[in-house]
């Protein structure tokens, strides 16, 4: 008997589960930077600078293909990027648009603030944290409301030693303004998640900037300035290293906007989010909220599988179906896709 009830489960299974889609393959990548994304004094930066590196490192990941568009301008700031005034961001729109016509993620990497903190020689340098803040919060909601599908990581700047002048002049004031830029891209994440009520702009990793000030003898370019030999610009091993940090934060963010599909015998749909780890201890099967008249399915959803899947528990949000008055419909769907 108990083996006849097994067999009717296993069929019950398979037969509730109509149709699989699978990962989208490949990322298409905007780096919107300057001269260390751009990677300067770099022998070769179209195989060296940080976004070559990233398109390696996913592709070695098993994501797919993977396009990158290295925008990194050297010298530029936010005030350089800014969408009203600048034909930088034109070329940004013009990359994207074409991208968007493929069925991949899109998504944005920005790592802008170095030159911003210059004490003088650059476009509207020194910004204070507020015109600094000001300007990027502009660049992330103008790429987010043209593109609302993307994603944007917002990058945090690397160390640069204090007698940092060349063409510009940043010594230890601009170093400290820099350091001050870490709080203000958290607020700026922070503030454009909350107020649009979307999980599509992440912080990347913070902890680079003590990476290379840690390791500044091994990381950086020593290139010869006005007050002497300075470190601004990461050498091969350290553009590699940097790239490496960016990869994971983007594979971060491909995992959580690609998950796998499943489209139960009902019409509901599962979106399975496999572990970070490849391993999974638990699983939970996460419903959305909204009152039955509607799925809240980012912030009551994708959110929490986000965060699931990154604590080693495999994460399934269902998308269940509106009751219309019959409160068995979602309660059936959830049934099924706890089988």
């Amino acid at each position: 008997m108990r083996k006849h009830a097994l067999t009717i489960v296993a069929m019950l299974i398979a037969f509730a589960v109509e149709s699989v889609a699978h990962t989208p393959q490949g990322v298409n990548i905007v780096f919107i930077g300057n001269s260390i994304t751009y990677g300067a004094c770099l022998a070769d930066r179209s195989v060296e600078a940080p976004p070559a590196v990233v398109k390696r490192e996913l592709e070695r990941r098993g994501v797919g293909e993977v396009k990158v568009a290295n925008l990194g301008e050297c010298g530029a700031t936010t005030v350089d990027w800014l969408p009203q005034t600048n034909t930088l961001f034109s070329r940004v729109i013009a990359i994207a648009d074409e991208y968007t016509k493929e069925n991949k993620p899109l998504i944005f990497s920005i790592l802008l603030g170095t030159n911003d903190s210059a004490i003088e020689g650059t476009n509207g340098a020194p910004l204070s944290n507020k015109s600094f803040g000001d300007n990027l919060y502009l660049i992330v909601d103008t790429l987010m409301k043209r593109y609302p599908q993307s994603s944007v990581v917002v990058n945090y700047p690397i160390w640069y030693s204090p007698n940092t002048y060349n063409g510009a002049k940043y010594l230890k004031e601009g170093q400290q303004r820099l350091k001050g830029y870490k709080a203000v891209i958290s607020d700026v994440v922070w503030a454009r998640n909350r107020a649009k009520d979307r999980g599509r702009v992440y912080e990347g990793d913070t902890s680079v900037w003590e990476l290379f000030e840690t390791n500044s003898e091994e990381w950086f370019v020593r290139e010869e300035g006005q007050a002497g030999v300075f470190l601004l610009h990461p050498n091969r091993q350290g553009a590699e290293v940097l790239g490496q940090h960016w990869a994971e934060s983007i594979y971060d963010i491909w995992c959580h906007e690609s998950p796998d599909v499943v489209t139960l015998k009902s019409g509901a749909q599962l979106l399975v989010y496999k572990t970070k780890s490849g391993k999974a201890k638990k699983g939970i099967v996460v419903c959305p909220g909204g009152g039955y008249t509607y799925l809240a399915s980012d912030h009551e959803g994708t959110r929490l599988a986000h965060w699931f899947s990154n604590h080693d528990m495999s994460a399934t949000v269902l998308l269940y179906r509106m009751p219309k008055g019959d409160s068995s419909i979602p309660l059936t769907d959830a049934a099924e896709a706890i089988e």
